[in-house]
């Protein structure tokens, strides 16, 4: 982010001049990303001015690369009580608010920095991936899009809307803009990582490897892509360095429980399942309703053989999200293929999958082939073939659980449900 003119205030002349030349101090530690030393000037700069709008804004965006939510907040606050109608600050307030799950806070300060300023690029980009996280995809394509019209030159339009592309399994197209952003900003961290997401979901997992690596030699305190590596490690079953991986991430971002989430699945593949049960319970801890452990908790139970235990446990997770997609999927497997009879519930399990399917549109096709199982537990053969048959029209699908996927449509015609092991 370019740093603008500095917007300052009414304390003594000298003052004003010293708090000045600490802002632009400031400016230069951002720019490297030393966050402690801006940190330092850009709070010396307000002790000498405490109207000094930009100065807030630009410590709220080092908080925010902290990842220091609750303080980025405050002087994004502070920053708009002094001038309200700061359009950039209102972009920057908006992302925090996207970050830490408060999207409509974080619509309503897009929406109001793009109505004082329409061609406020950062914004479009922002409300661009608000979009996109929830699935609105038309929308999220027409920000984004506007913000290249506007600044062709703008990497984190290009990155932004690559994302969008890969949520969209339009890879080809997503690598394209991640190509372009590249180009304009040469050895990014973030864009090799997010690249590294697209080579991920096409399985092209040395490739991958190979962006996050390049990645975390640039960036080595980003945890999110120490997590994204890991996964790659997962799918490898390289489980060692998995964990290495997650560890690191929790090292550098204690306060997520992604990280204790993911090692916890790794230790229950590993079969060290009081390891796993810790790490599941410091996860839910951070987050009670953090929706993959309590998915990965189900697991685990599932691989103990702890049916009911499962059963009780994403039941009560649904208690605190009701329409969570996810756990409704989760729970909707379980029921439709325990080999527990007293577990086994075809008419929940089909009416867990309906609704998930219908939270998603009908677009996500492992929600499809959950249903189809559903179904047939019911009994209900001619819907589960129907609905088998629709998942397996899907590429990315079969691509990856093509062979499993038509051992269950067999089992279907044949008028039998499908059961794991």
């Amino acid at each position: 982010m370019s740093f603008g003119p500095a917007s300052s205030s009414r304390g003594a002349p000298g003052d004003v001049d010293h708090a000045r030349q600490h802002y632009r101090a400031g400016e230069v530690f951002y720019n490297v990303r030393r966050w402690d030393d801006a940190l330092r000037e850009f709070t010396e700069a307000l002790r000498l001015d405490p109207r000094f709008v930009d100065a807030f804004h630009f410590r709220g965006i080092v908080w925010e690369n902290k990842r220091v939510w609750a303080n980025a907040l405050a002087d994004y606050g502070e920053a708009l009580r002094l001038d309200p109608a700061n359009y950039r600050v209102l972009a920057a307030r908006g992302y925090t608010f996207q970050k830490i799950g408060s999207v409509d806070r974080a619509l309503d300060d897009l929406n109001e920095s793009l109505r004082i300023h329409p061609r406020n690029t950062n914004a479009l980009i922002n409300r661009g991936w608000v979009f996109t996280q929830r699935r609105e995809f038309d929308r999220a394509a027409a920000d984004l899009d506007e913000a290249i019209r506007i600044d062709p030159t703008d990497p984190d339009a290009f990155l932004t809307r690559g994302e969008l592309r890969r949520r969209q399994r339009q890879f080809d197209d997503a690598l394209s803009d991640y190509g372009e952003a590249l180009r304009l900003r040469p050895n990014s961290a973030r864009v090799l990582a997010n690249r590294g997401l697209v080579w991920s979901d096409r399985g092209e997992y040395a490739r991958a490897l190979d962006d996050y690596t390049e990645s975390l030699r640039l960036d080595p305190s980003d945890p999110d892509t120490f997590r994204s590596r890991g996964w790659v490690r997962t799918q490898k079953q390289d489980w060692d360095e998995a964990l290495a991986d997650y560890s690191e991430a929790a090292r550098l971002d204690p306060l997520s429980p992604s990280s204790y989430c993911s090692r916890g699945w790794v230790w229950s593949r590993k079969e060290q399942f009081d390891l796993a049960r810790a790490d599941f319970t410091e996860a839910l801890r951070l987050q009670p309703d953090h929706e993959q452990t309590h998915v990965n908790l189900c697991f685990l139970y599932r691989r103990q053989k702890q049916y009911a235990q499962a059963r009780d446990g994403v039941t009560g997770a649904l208690r605190l999200a009701p329409n969570s997609r996810v756990l409704l999927n989760t729970r909707a497997w379980l029921l439709a293929t325990c080999p527990d009879e007293t577990v086994r519930d075809g008419p929940t399990a089909t009416a867990d999958a309906t609704r998930a399917c219908e939270l998603t549109n009908w677009t996500e096709f492992n929600y499809i082939d959950t249903l189809g199982a559903a179904c047939a537990a019911a009994g209900l053969f001619d819907a589960a073939i129907e609905w088998q048959v629709m998942a397996l029209e899907d590429v990315g699908f079969v691509a990856e659980y093509g062979p499993a996927a038509n051992e269950r449509l067999r089992l279907y015609r044949e008028r039998k449900p499908y059961t794991e092991a």
